[in-house]
C-alpha cells in the first residue's frame, strides 16, 4: 500500500464535499439526489473492452468513472467542486467518452466513461489483466431549457450546475490476460431470410469463431460486392439505408455489428432484391500491446456468407414523398403543438417518444389508434406512442414530463383498397427532437370558472343534437370540460384527479373521452388569453337528453402534474328535440287537411292541435291529442315518422294552425304555423287573381271576373306577413255584368320582401267578401324562388315557394348552411309546378345563412337573414 503525504488535505476535502451535499439536500426543493445507483456489474469484459451495468439511483443522470489500479492508487474519484468567480460552490459538468482515457478527469488518472440517463455503458481501449475500480454516482441537472432556448434554473435559488451524491456503486474489473490477433479461421454461414412484409425482413445466420460479425444489405440493381476494410469501424443501423456503406460510392449498408446473429431489417423498398452479406471479425491489438480501434475480417470468398431476398410489393404504393418540415411550438412543461408539412399520402400517422434509440417505424397494413395524450395511444414499438392518425398538419400534445427530451416522427401512409394503410418507410420521415421546460411549483387555481350556460343549440337528426356552451374564466391557466348523461339512476359525474391529464380525442361522448363510470372529457386546454378560450361545442349528441357538464380549471405543477380547482362552473341542460314541419289544406267541406313529418322522436306522448285568429293567442286541442305512432320499443323514432290528420270543425274564416308535441318529461316542441283561408263565394265570380313583380320595381295585380251582380268596388289589400292587412287602393266595379272583365291595379311601392295581396269585393249595399291571397317576392328576387319572411326572427318559421320544376324527375332538396358553411337544416319535398316548404328556424343562431335548392338540373341560391 503507497503512502500519501497529502491523506489530511484528502480528508479535507471528503468532509467539505461531504457536508455540502448534505446541507444542499436538506434544502427544500433542492436538486441534490437521495439515494445511489445499486447493483454495479459487468454484462461483458474482454481484453480490452467490458460493458456494465446498474440500477439507477435517485437521480435523472449517472456518471460512470473509471481508474487503472496500476498507475494510481487514487482512493477518491468523486467529482470535485468548483468555487466561481463570486465565490459561490458549483457542481462543474464532465464529457464522457467510453474510450478510456479521453473523458474528463474528476480526479488525476479518474476519466469519465458515461454520463447519461441509461443504465449501460461500454468501455473501449482497456488493457489486457488489468485492474479497473469504475464508480457510478448519480446526479441532477439543475439548468434546462425553456421554450425560447433561454437557460433556466429549475430549483430557484440554488446555483445552476449538476449536483452529484457522492455516494456510490462500485465495481472492480479485471480484463482477460490476452487479446486474438488472428484472423477469424471461420466465417458466418447458413444465411435464412423471413421476409415480413413489404419493407421488413428477418435475417438470421450462424456464426463463425470471430469475436463479431457484420451484416451487410445491399440494393442488388446497383450491387457490386465491397468486402470490408481491415482496420475500419462501421456502424449499424437496422433502418436500411443508415448504418455505415462498406463502400461509400455503393448501397451496401451495415444493419447489424457484434455478437448478434440475427436482424430485423426496416425501410426496404418495396419489390427490390436485396443481397445479404456476412462477415466475421476480431479486434486487432495496438502497437503497445494494447487494444486498437481496428478490426481484421474474415472476408475469404469460401467462407463468407451470402444470400439473396426478394421484397413483396406493398398492397398499395408507398407515397411518393414524406412529411417535411416538422417543427415544435407553444412548449410548455407538459404540452406542446406540432406541426409539419404533409407528403403524398392519404394522411399521416405522428409517434413520439421519450429520447432514446431504436426503431420508431409502424408495422405495414396494421393501424393504430391515435391519442394526443401522451402514453395512452397505440405503441408502433415499445414506448413509441401514437399520437394522432389523420389528414391533418398538426397536433397538440398534452401528458409530457417536465425537462424531458422527446422524439416526434411523422409517416405518410396511403390506403389501400380495402382500407388498410401503406406507410411510406424506404424514405426517412419528419423527424424532430425538442426538451420540455421546467415548470415551477404552483398550486390549483384560487378562482373557478363560473357563469356556465348554453348559448345555442340545434337539432340536425335523432342522434346528431349540438350544444355550444361558454363560460366566464377563473384565475386558472388551463380549462378542462367533463360532462355525463343526467338520466335519472346514472352515476355522478367524476371530479379530475390532481396529477391527472386528461385529452380528449374528440367533443364527443365516445369510448375513447370515457374517464370514468359515465364520465367522459369533452375539451379541454391552455386559455390563449381570446375569446374562443371560453366556448366549448358538444356534438353527436341524441336529441331530448339530459346532460350534467362541469368545466374545472387547473394549473401544472412541474412534479406533480395538473392541480384543478377544488369548485366547477356546472350547468345541467337537456339536448334540443325536433320540431314537427307542418303542411296543411283545406278539403272540400273546409276541414284542415294537416300533413307532417318529424325527423326524429324521443319520450314523444303525442301531437295536440291548436289554432289561432290573428296567429299570436292559439287555442286547443279541438278534438283531443293524436297519440305518435311507435317505430322502435317505447315513443322514440330515429327516423323520420310522418303523420296526416283532418281536424274539425269546419274553417270559416282565416285559421292559423300549428302543433303542439307533448313529451314525457313535459317538455314541449312547437310546429310551424301555417295559415289556412277558405275560398268565401262572392257575389262576383272571380275567375283569377294574380300579381308580379315588373321590372321598375312595382308590383302589377291582375284578376278576372265572369260576371258580376250589385258590384260597387274592389279594395285592394297589402300585408307584409299574411297576417295582418290593410288597404292599398280602390278600383271601380261594373255593378251588374254577365261578360268577362278584367281589373288590374300597380302597386308602385311595394315592400322590399314578399308580400301577401288580397281584394277586399264591396257590394252596393255595402256587403264585402276577401278573396284568396297571392303572394309576390320583390323583383331582384332568383327567378322561380321565393323566400319570406326575410329577414326573419329567430325562432319562427321561414317558407320556401319554388315554381318551375314541375317537369323535374326527382324531389327538391333543400339545405340550409352557417356563414361557416355548417349544414344546419335539410327538407326534401316532391316536385310540382310550385313547391311550397316550412323552414323551422328554432335553435339557430342570429347571422347570415346560404340556402340552397336542387331539382334534378335546377338550382337556386338565395341568402337567408336571421334577426
Amino acid at each position: 500500500m503507497s503512502y500519501n503525504p497529502n491523506w489530511w488535505l484528502v480528508l479535507l476535502i471528503q468532509v467539505v464535499l461531504w457536508l455540502t451535499s448534505h446541507l444542499v439536500s436538506a434544502q427544500p426543493g433542492s436538486p441534490m439526489p437521495t439515494a445511489p445507483p445499486q447493483a454495479l456489474r459487468p454484462n461483458r469484459v474482454n481484453c480490452n473492452n467490458a460493458q456494465l451495468t446498474w440500477t439507477k439511483g435517485a437521480g435523472t443522470h449517472t456518471l460512470l468513472v473509471v481508474k487503472d489500479n496500476t498507475y494510481t492508487s487514487l482512493a477518491v474519484m468523486h467529482p470535485a467542486q468548483q468555487i466561481d468567480s463570486a465565490g459561490v460552490g458549483v457542481f462543474p459538468s464532465y464529457s464522457a467518452n467510453q474510450i478510456f482515457g479521453q473523458g474528463s478527469e474528476t480526479r488525476p488518472g479518474a476519466y469519465v466513461v458515461y454520463a447519461d440517463t441509461g443504465r449501460v455503458a461500454n468501455i473501449t481501449h482497456l488493457q489486457p489483466n488489468r485492474l479497473y475500480t469504475v464508480r457510478a454516482y448519480t446526479y441532477n441537472i439543475n439548468s434546462a431549457y425553456d421554450s425560447l432556448g433561454t437557460v433556466v434554473t429549475q430549483y430557484p435559488g440554488v446555483p445552476a450546475g449538476n449536483y452529484y451524491l457522492l455516494d456510490s456503486a462500485q465495481y472492480v474489473l479485471h480484463t482477460l490476460p490476452t487479446c486474438p490477433n488472428v484472423q477469424p479461421l471461420a466465417g458466418p454461414s447458413g444465411i435464412q431470410v423471413q421476409v415480413l412484409d413489404c419493407s421488413t425482413a428477418r435475417i438470421t445466420l450462424r456464426p463463425g469463431n470471430g469475436e463479431g460479425r457484420i451484416i451487410v444489405v445491399a440494393d442488388n440493381a446497383y450491387y457490386t460486392e465491397t468486402q470490408p476494410v481491415d482496420g475500419e469501424t462501421y456502424f449499424p443501423s437496422p433502418i436500411y439505408g443508415q448504418g455505415s456503406k462498406t463502400n461509400p460510392r455503393k448501397t451496401d449498408f451495415v444493419v447489424s455489428a457484434g455478437r448478434d446473429t440475427s436482424v430485423t431489417v426496416y425501410g426496404l423498398v418495396p419489390g427490390r432484391v436485396y443481397d445479404i452479406s456476412a462477415y466475421e471479425y476480431n479486434s486487432l491489438p495496438g502497437p503497445d500491446g494494447g487494444p486498437s480501434d481496428v478490426f481484421d475480417y474474415e472476408h475469404t470468398h469460401a467462407s463468407t456468407a451470402h444470400a439473396y431476398m426478394v421484397v413483396s410489393p406493398c398492397s398499395a404504393p408507398e407515397p411518393a414523398a414524406p412529411a417535411t418540415a416538422l417543427v415544435a411550438r407553444q412548449l410548455t412543461c407538459s404540452s406542446v403543438r406540432l406541426s409539419w408539412s404533409p407528403g403524398a399520402g392519404d394522411g399521416r400517422l405522428v409517434v413520439m417518444r421519450s429520447a432514446g434509440s431504436g426503431i420508431m417505424m409502424p408495422t405495414q397494413n396494421v393501424s393504430y389508434q391515435g391519442n394526443p395524450l401522451f402514453g395512452l395511444g397505440s405503441q408502433t414499438q415499445p414506448g413509441c406512442y401514437v399520437l394522432q392518425v389523420a389528414n391533418d398538419t398538426a397536433v397538440s400534445v398534452q401528458g409530457l414530463s417536465a425537462s424531458t427530451y422527446y422524439e416526434v416522427s411523422v409517416y405518410e401512409y396511403r390506403l389501400d383498397g380495402q382500407g388498410r394503410p401503406v406507410y411510406l418507410l424506404s424514405k426517412r420521415p419528419a423527424n424532430a427532437f425538442f426538451i420540455t421546460p421546467f415548470c415551477p411549483s404552483v398550486g390549483p387555481p384560487t378562482v373557478a370558472a363560473g357563469q356556465l350556460e348554453v348559448s345555442s343549440a340545434a337539432a340536425v337528426d335523432f342522434g346528431n343534437a349540438t350544444v355550444n356552451l361558454r363560460w366566464r374564466t377563473g384565475n386558472g391557466a388551463h380549462w378542462l370540460a367533463l360532462v355525463r348523461d343526467a338520466r335519472s339512476g346514472r352515476a355522478s359525474l367524476q371530479a379530475p384527479t390532481d396529477g391527472t391529464t386528461y385529452a380528449p380525442v374528440s367533443n364527443q361522448l365516445v369510448p375513447a373521452n370515457l374517464v370514468g363510470a359515465g364520465t367522459y372529457v369533452v375539451g379541454g386546454g391552455l386559455y390563449a388569453g381570446v375569446a374562443a378560450d371560453s366556448v366549448l361545442t358538444l356534438t353527436q349528441l341524441p336529441i331530448g337528453h339530459e346532460y350534467e357538464v362541469a368545466v374545472y380549471e387547473y394549473n401544472v405543477d412541474g412534479l406533480l402534474g395538473p392541480m384543478y380547482s377544488s369548485t366547477a362552473a356546472v350547468l345541467t341542460f337537456r339536448t334540443p328535440r325536433m320540431a314537427p314541419v307542418l303542411a296543411g289544406s283545406l278539403n272540400a267541406a273546409r276541414e284542415a287537411s294537416l300533413q307532417w313529418d318529424v325527423a326524429g322522436e324521443w319520450q314523444c306522448l303525442g301531437y295536440i292541435v291548436e289554432r289561432s285568429a290573428d296567429g299570436v293567442t292559439f287555442s286547443g286541442p279541438s278534438t283531443g291529442p293524436l297519440i305518435s305512432q311507435i317505430v322502435q320499443a317505447g315513443s322514440d323514432s330515429a327516423r323520420t315518422a310522418s303523420y296526416t290528420r283532418v281536424d274539425q270543425p269546419a274553417i270559416t274564416a282565416p285559421t292559423h294552425v300549428r302543433l303542439r308535441m307533448v313529451h314525457r318529461d313535459g317538455e314541449t316542441v312547437y310546429s310551424n304555423a301555417v295559415l289556412l283561408t277558405p275560398a268565401v263565394p262572392l257575389p262576383v265570380e272571380l275567375v283569377a287573381f294574380a300579381g308580379k313583380a315588373r321590372p321598375d320595381g312595382g308590383v302589377q295585380l291582375s284578376w278576372t271576373t265572369a260576371q258580376e251582380k250589385n258590384s260597387a268596388y274592389f279594395e285592394v289589400q297589402r300585408s307584409p306577413d299574411g297576417r295582418a292587412f290593410a288597404a292599398l287602393g280602390r278600383v271601380t266595379a261594373a255593378g251588374t255584368s254577365t261578360q268577362r272583365l278584367d281589373y288590374s291595379y300597380t302597386d308602385l311601392q311595394p315592400l322590399s320582401k314578399a308580400t301577401y295581396y288580397r281584394l277586399r269585393q264591396v257590394d252596393l249595399d255595402g256587403t264585402a267578401h276577401l278573396s284568396a291571397v297571392a303572394v309576390v317576392g320583390p323583383a331582384n328576387t332568383p327567378a322561380g324562388l321565393l323566400l319570406w319572411p326575410n329577414p326573419a326572427t329567430a325562432g319562427e318559421t321561414a317558407t320556401l315557394r319554388l315554381s318551375g320544376v314541375a317537369e323535374a324527375a326527382q324531389p327538391v332538396r333543400v339545405s340550409l348552411r352557417s356563414a361557416t358553411a355548417q349544414l344546419v337544416l335539410q327538407r326534401e319535398a316532391a316536385a310540382a309546378p310550385t313547391v311550397e316548404i316550412p323552414l323551422p328556424l328554432q335553435g339557430l343562431a342570429p347571422g347570415l345563412y346560404l340556402l340552397d335548392a336542387v331539382a334534378g338540373s335546377h338550382r337556386w341560391q338565395t341568402k337567408l337573414i336571421i334577426r
